[in-house]
């Protein structure tokens, strides 16, 4: 199964759950994750409960082209990073 195939089965299941058209609870999901990752890059973290969404820095490095062999920069990036703390062992 890609990624379209579950992602399609989670909006299929979801849209039934709620009883809501399966594009309303694809533009749902869309609203979510959007708003997740502009609130995570205005204040740098993002908690639900034990889901944490945090900013990442990837500084800038160097790349080549494959084809050509030149050297490229690739300049740095900002991007969105989840961790779930579920699984952490507390008190051993």
């Amino acid at each position: 199964m890609d990624s379209k195939q579950a992602r399609t089965e989670v909006i299929r299941v979801l849209s039934s759950r709620f009883g809501i058209s399966n594009y309303v609870m694809k533009e749902i999901i869309a609203n979510t994750l959007n708003t997740i990752v502009q609130v995570t890059m205005d204040f740098g973290r993002v908690q639900f409960g034990s889901h944490i969404f945090t900013k990442k820095i990837f500084d800038s490095r160097k790349a080549r082209n494959p084809k050509t062999g030149e050297e490229l920069i690739v300049p740095s990036k900002t991007k969105v990073v989840y961790k779930n703390k579920s699984c952490i062992v507390v008190g051993e």
